[in-house]
C-alpha cells in the first residue's frame, strides 16, 4: 500500500488543501491546533469512513459547508469520500466502487484491512496508543491472525474438514454398491458366441426369405387381381339397366321431375272435381280489387243509424246509407267468395301441369346402374384373371426368421444390462479406491494444517516479542531489563509500568505487529496461493507451498528485522 497524495475539501480546518507523499519516512510538523491530526485522520477517513474520525458521522465537515470529501491517491487508484460522495477509480477514471459498502468492501478486498485492523497495525489516533493492549485476549489473537492471514490456515482447515464430511458418506455409498452382485466375463463371452451362431442362422432364413418373397411375387399380383374381380363381381352381379344413353344429372332431372309429379297428383286427387282447372291470376286480381273497395265502403258506413245517438232526432238519408253499406256487404262476400274460387282452379291449373310421365319406370335403379357402370367396364379387362395358386408357403420361414431374431434381441439386451452391472460394479470399485485414497490423504493433511498452525503461532509470539523489546529498549534508552509478552500478547508486569512507559510498551508491541505484517517475503500472497491450489485439490501443491511457507517463518523469527 503506498499513498502518494491526499487531497482535502471543507475537511475540519480545511477549506481546500492537497498534500504530496515520498515512498520515505513522511512528518508532518507544526504548532498545536494546526490540524496536523485532521490530516492524518482524513487518511483513515478515506479508507473507513465515520468508524476512525472523532466525534460525530459527518462533524468533520467544515463548519458553515453543506459538503466535503477527501480524494486519497493509493497505488494506482483514487478513493473519494465524503457525505455526499464516495467511490473508487482506476488509472483511467473507471468507478471500480461505490457508496460507503462498495469501498469499504473494495478496500477488504485489495487489502485485507478493515478497520479494526487498520487500528491495529497502521494507524494509532491520538490518545489511543494503550486500546490495543485494554482489548481481551481473544480479541487480540484475533486481531493479529487476520493482519497475518493465519486465519486463512482455519479456512483451509475448515474447507479439509467440510470436504471430509461430503467423503465419509459418498465412501460409505460406495461400498454399500459393492455388495450387490455382479456378472462374471465368462458368461458374458459365451452369450457373445451364441451371437455369433445366431447371425449366422438369420442370415440364412433372410436368403430364404428373400427367394420365397421373390417366387411369390407374381402370386401376390394375381392374387390382388383376383381379390378385386371378386369385389367388382360383387358391385355389377345386380346391374340391370346397361344401355343407358342419358347422363346422370338429365337421370337427376328426370328424378326429380317425377318427384314433383307424384306430389302434384296426390294434391290434385283431394281436390273437388267439379273444379275447372284454368289459369284465373287476373280474375284474382281484379276480384280482389272489389273485395277491398267493398269493404272500405262497409267499414265507412258501418255506424249509421237513422237517429242521433245523442239528441235522438232522425238524421237525413240514413236510410239511403244504411242500404248502401248493406249492398257494399253483400258485394264484399261475394268477390271474397269468387277469389277463392278463382285461386283454386289457378292452383288446379298449376298442379295439372306439374304432371309428368319418365321413360323410366324406376328412376332409382337406373341412376344407381349408371353409376355401377365403371365397375362393369373394369370386370371386362379383367375377365381372363383366374384364382391363383400358391405355390411356396413364406410363414413358416418368416415364423423362424422372427423367433431367432427375438432369441437375438434378447441375448443383447442381457449383454448390454450385464456390462453395465459389471462396468458400475468396477466403477464403484475404482471409485470406492479413489474416495479412501482421499480420505486418507485428507485425514493427514487436516492433522499437518494444524500442527503447521501451531508452528506458526508458536514462531510468531517470539518474534513479535523480540521486535516490541528491541523498539522499547531503544525508546527507554534500556531503563528495563526485560520485556516480555504471553501467549495472549499480553505485556508482563505491565500494571507496574509509569503512564508514559506504559505508552512506550504499547507503541512497541503496536510497532513490532505492523512491520512483521509488512514482511514482504511473508506476506497474503503465499496463503493466497495455498488456499488456490486447495480449491483445486492439489494436495502435493498445497504441502509444498506450507513448507516454504513454514522456513520462511523459522527464517524470520531468527533473522534481524
Amino acid at each position: 500500500m503506498s499513498i502518494t497524495r491526499v487531497e482535502l475539501e471543507n475537511y475540519r480546518c480545511y477549506k481546500s488543501f492537497s498534500q504530496d507523499f515520498t515512498n520515505e519516512l513522511n512528518i508532518i510538523a507544526a504548532p498545536n491546533g494546526t490540524g496536523k491530526t485532521s490530516i492524518v485522520e482524513a487518511v483513515s477517513f478515506a479508507l473507513f469512513g465515520n468508524k476512525l474520525t472523532r466525534g460525530k458521522a459527518n462533524s468533520w465537515v467544515r463548519k458553515g459547508c453543506k459538503h466535503g470529501k477527501v480524494k486519497l491517491f493509493i497505488d494506482n487508484f483514487i478513493i473519494t469520500r465524503g457525505d455526499n460522495e464516495q467511490h473508487v477509480t482506476d488509472s483511467t477514471k473507471t468507478i471500480i466502487a461505490r457508496q460507503h459498502v462498495g469501498v469499504d468492501e473494495w478496500i477488504m478486498k485489495k487489502y485485507g484491512l478493515n478497520a479494526d485492523l487498520y487500528s491495529t497495525s497502521n494507524y494509532i489516533a491520538q490518545k489511543d496508543i494503550e486500546s490495543f493492549s485494554g482489548l481481551q485476549a481473544a480479541e487480540k489473537i484475533k486481531r493479529i491472525e487476520k493482519l497475518l492471514r493465519i486465519d486463512v490456515l482455519d479456512t483451509i482447515r475448515a474447507k479439509a474438514k467440510e470436504n471430509e464430511k461430503v467423503l465419509f458418506p459418498e465412501n460409505k455409498v460406495f461400498k454399500s454398491k459393492l455388495t450387490n452382485k455382479t456378472v462374471s466375463s465368462s458368461a458374458i463371452a459365451e452369450s457373445k458366441k451364441e451371437i455369433k451362431k445366431l447371425n449366422s442362422k438369420i442370415e440364412k432364413f433372410e436368403t430364404e426369405y428373400e427367394k420365397a418373397i421373390n417366387t411369390n411375387a407374381e402370386y401376390k399380383s394375381q392374387l390382388e387381381k383376383w381379390e378385386i374381380k371378386k369385389e367388382l363381381i360383387s358391385k355389377t352381379k345386380n346391374i340391370i339397366y346397361t344401355d343407358i344413353d342419358d347422363s346422370i344429372s338429365d337421370l337427376l332431372g328426370m328424378k326429380e321431375a317425377v318427384n314433383v309429379a307424384t306430389k302434384a297428383k296426390l294434391e290434385l286427387e283431394t281436390m273437388n272435381s267439379t273444379i275447372i282447372a284454368t289459369d284465373k291470376q287476373k280474375d284474382i286480381i281484379s276480384f280482389s280489387e272489389k273485395v277491398i273497395e267493398n269493404r272500405k265502403v262497409y267499414e265507412d258506413l258501418l255506424n249509421v243509424t237513422e237517429t242521433c245517438p245523442t239528441c235522438g232526432q232522425h238524421i237525413p238519408d240514413a236510410t239511403d246509407l244504411i242500404a248502401k253499406r248493406d249492398f257494399a256487404n253483400k258485394e264484399y262476400k261475394k268477390y271474397t267468395d269468387l277469389v277463392e274460387q278463382a285461386k283454386l282452379s289457378s292452383r288446379k291449373y298449376k298442379l295439372s301441369n306439374l304432371l309428368y310421365e319418365c321413360k323410366y319406370k324406376d328412376i332409382d335403379k337406373v341412376i344407381s346402374d349408371l353409376e355401377a357402370k365403371p365397375f362393369l367396364d373394369r370386370l371386362i379387362e379383367l375377365e381372363s384373371i383366374e384364382k391363383p395358386r400358391k405355390t411356396v408357403d413364406i410363414s413358416v420361414i418368416k415364423s423362424k426368421l422372427n423367433e431367432s431374431k427375438k432369441k437375438l434381441n434378447t441375448l443383447k439386451i442381457y449383454i448390454t444390462e450385464a456390462e453395465k452391472i459389471k462396468d458400475l460394479h468396477d466403477t464403484y470399485e475404482s471409485l470406492l479406491k479413489e474416495s479412501s485414497k482421499k480420505l486418507s490423504e485428507l485425514s493427514r493433511f487436516i492433522e499437518f494444517i494444524s500442527a503447521y498452525r501451531k508452528e506458526f503461532t508458536k514462531n510468531i509470539v517470539p518474534l513479535i516479542e523480540s521486535n516490541a523489546s528491541n523498539l522499547f529498549h531503544f525508546i527507554t534508552d534500556n531503563k528495563f531489563s526485560k520485556f516480555s509478552i504471553d501467549e495472549n500478547y499480553n505485556i508482563d508486569d505491565y500494571d507496574i509500568l509509569s503512564g508514559s512507559e506504559s505508552d512506550v510498551a504499547s507503541l512497541a508491541i503496536r510497532m513490532a505487529i505492523a512491520q512483521i505484517s509488512r514482511i514482504g517475503s511473508f506476506d497474503t500472497i503465499i496463503l493466497d496461493e495455498v488456499a488456490a491450489s486447495f480449491d483445486e485439490n492439489k494436495e502435493s501443491l498445497l504441502i509444498e507451498l506450507l513448507e516454504k511457507t513454514k522456513k520462511q517463518i523459522i527464517y524470520i523469527s531468527h533473522g534481524n528485522i
